[in-house]
């Protein structure tokens, strides 16, 4: 019933809790019990009463007048659309009652719906505790629609909810009266002093109007699709010129079928992606974008497929914060005040949903988008609440000017640094900034700089390996007072008169910037003679977008409708890299815009690129084929409760991955087909 009625149970975290249960098996289940006599007596035998559950769930719809199903009530509310459930009595809703249903033969609830607990001030309530919220009082006191903008507000649906008498206060106050009621205060006076104290009739609709009219009709559909089934997520086909590996379909839990019939292309989504974050900056240029691991993960991923599609990549280097280098901070500070995992070499792992179930953080579901942005923002709200006078220190690196800032005022600080798990903190000394705007080498206050100062150029490149240090300044690097220093190892033993000394050496040293100046243009050299020549537009060198130039063709290029529009604009970009990036990206897009030539040019490159059996700085055709086998051998000797749907993910895998090696290496190719036809013709 699970399988063919997927939105039964709700949301996926509480389904897959259900499912889980049920997989191991059912035991059977007496339907009385001897053990108390409050409750219904079995007829015929007063010794057993009724098993509660069996008695309190068939109050549903008994209240109906069941056993008449011809009842007026019975035919009017059952089957009940949902049943709003507390987690806690999940499992008697979702098992033994569409049990007991399906044995009388009668229809289930449409959906259950696991909700979280409303707790008190962050504890749940309780006699004992005297911390019970009755809601009629707090209507009389403030009104129904004040408590409910509330619950929408601060309750995410699904999860754990704090109600909070003084957040109430605050937020009927702010809110309502502040922001609401200033706003409904303007419009009167504009009504008052512009138009007579009357609104005026509106005889006919502009077209503007009607424009804004049909676009909230038309997403009308949208919304309540989004709200019957409670997902927020959404994904978009993938690229065809873009393999993914296996790894990322596993932690999705989805098959290449299901994605290829997405409803949004890559472009599409990418060019939702970029709105939204202009339409943020443009509210507040200030805005701080944080997340969980993203600084070197998420955003990476996120400037990758930016660049990819024309955009500029680089939406939001100035102003980020990464809940993994606070978390990281805090454990420094102080171990005890967060429980973490260990890893297998015994470092504290700060994997987001370990972190949760250890600290009582809400999670649904690993790898879920909107998941997993409640779960940070849980985070970052505990960081604050454990340490809040180091928190306006924590967050002030987020902002790069002012980490720059602050590297070039203090002679010595101490920067937090991980290896393997392992946390550190380092006391540094900015010697010069490096090529890169916003790196910044430093040398680390453990060594005597007295051996660098007097090498040459040649003997400052071998001493300088370990003791040197990138800080920087847009990766949200955790930067803190340099007295920090002598409390932690080895900087204990040298004392803080030594640590002085040698900052006083080293900050801005003239000499140690020219022997880091050299020391980079022998590196970048070396780098560009092992580079791989197959790569010749490395996707991870974003900062090209700076370089095309003609940024007003490209911005045209966004604007046109069409992809017949789109090329013929886009044709009149200069630089051959931006043509590449162009071309490759309608022919993963349109490929019917292309002409013959640009199409079979492109196909080309695509088969040297990825079918051809050598190593590259991307991922090719036969190395996702190898990794998928490797999965797939993992797998047959497992026990992973979800292992029949991702071995159908992964063999659905290699079977679309074969079709893409012969589709490149066919001599005369043809634009592949998009959606359920692209489906049909790799599956059928």
């Amino acid at each position: 019933y699970y399988k063919d009625n997927q939105d039964f149970i709700l949301p996926t975290s509480r389904k897959n809790e259900v499912v889980n249960f049920v997989k191991k098996g059912l035991k059977d289940l007496s339907v009385s019990r001897t053990s108390f006599s409050w409750g219904i007596p079995v007829p015929k035998d007063k010794k057993h009463v009724i098993y509660v559950w069996l008695d309190a769930l068939t109050n549903y719809i008994s209240a109906l007048n069941f056993p008449n199903t011809n009842d007026k009530n019975y035919k009017k509310f059952w089957p009940a659309d949902v049943h709003i459930i507390g987690k806690d009595i999940l499992r008697f809703h979702a098992i033994y009652w569409p049990a007991f249903l399906l044995a009388a033969k009668l229809p289930l609830p449409k959906r259950v719906f696991g909700h979280g607990w409303i707790l008190s001030d962050d504890k749940k309530m309780s006699k004992s505790l005297g911390n019970i919220l009755d809601p009629i009082e707090i209507i009389k006191n403030y009104g129904t629609d004040q408590l409910r903008y509330y619950l929408v507000k601060e309750v995410s649906l699904g999860n754990d909810g704090s109600i909070s008498m003084e957040n109430l206060k605050n937020c009927i106050n702010n809110d309502l009266a502040n922001n609401y009621g200033n706003l409904c205060q303007r419009v009167f006076s504009f009504i008052k002093k512009n138009c007579s104290n009357k609104i005026p009739k509106v005889k006919k609709f502009i077209d503007s109007d009607n424009k804004l009219l049909n676009q909230l009709k038309n997403n009308i559909p949208n919304l309540i699709k989004l709200i019957n089934n409670q997902n927020l997520n959404e994904f978009c086909r993938p690229r065809t010129s873009v393999i993914a590996q296996p790894g990322a379909l596993l932690t999705t839990q989805k098959g290449i079928k299901e994605v290829l019939q997405a409803k949004h292309s890559s472009y599409q989504l990418i060019s939702k992606i970029n709105t939204q974050f202009d339409e943020w900056k443009k509210d507040n240029p200030n805005y701080i974008f944080i997340g969980h691991n993203i600084v070197n993960f998420d955003e990476s991923v996120l400037e990758y497929n930016l660049f990819n599609n024309l955009y500029f990549p680089y939406i939001t280097r100035t102003n980020r914060g990464d809940t993994l280098n606070l978390v990281r901070a805090l454990y420094a500070f102080n171990p005890s005040s967060i429980k973490t995992p260990l890893t297998a070499r015994g470092n504290p792992s700060f994997k987001l949903e370990k972190l949760a179930e250890m600290n009582n953080l809400p999670i649904e579901f690993a790898h879920d988008a909107y998941s997993d942005v409640k779960t940070s923002i849980a985070l970052a709200k505990f960081v604050y609440d454990i340490d809040s006078k180091s928190w306006s220190q924590l967050e002030m690196t987020m902002n790069k000017e002012k980490a720059i800032e602050y590297v070039n005022k203090n002679k010595g600080f101490c920067y937090l640094t991980n290896f393997g798990g392992r946390i550190k903190l380092e006391a540094l000394s900015m010697v010069c900034e490096s090529r890169y705007s916003g790196w910044f080498n430093t040398i680390n206050l453990a060594n005597d700089p007295t051996p660098l100062l007097e090498a040459n150029n040649e003997e400052f490149k071998t001493l300088i390996k370990k003791k040197n240090r990138y800080v920087i300044s847009n990766q949200h690097p955790i930067l803190l007072s340099g007295k920090l220093a002598v409390n932690y190892e080895p900087y204990n033993e040298l004392g803080a008169d030594v640590l002085n000394e040698r900052a006083k050496m080293v900050f801005k040293n003239k000499s140690l910037a020219e022997k880091f100046k050299h020391m980079e243009i022998d590196r970048q050299l070396e780098k560009e003679d092992q580079a791989s020549q197959d790569n010749i537009f490395p996707e991870s060198k974003a900062n090209m977008f700076t370089k095309f130039g003609q940024q007003e063709v490209i911005k045209e290029f966004h604007e046109k409708k069409t992809w017949e529009e789109k090329y013929k604009v886009g044709l009149s970009l200069r630089d051959p890299r931006a043509q590449f990036i162009l071309k490759r990206l309608i022919f993963d897009e349109s490929p019917t815009t292309l002409s013959d030539d640009d199409f079979k040019s492109v196909h080309r490159e695509l088969h040297d690129r990825l079918v051809i059996n050598q190593e590259r700085p991307f991922t090719t055709i036969p190395e996702a084929m190898m990794q998928t086998d490797t999965e797939l051998s993992n797998l047959e000797d497992s026990e992973d409760e979800n292992k029949d749907k991702k071995l159908k993910i992964l063999n659905e895998y290699n079977t679309y991955l074969s079709f893409l090696e012969n589709y490149f290496s066919t001599k005369n190719p043809q634009p592949l087909k998009t959606g359920k036809e692209l489906v049909k013709q790799i599956f059928s």
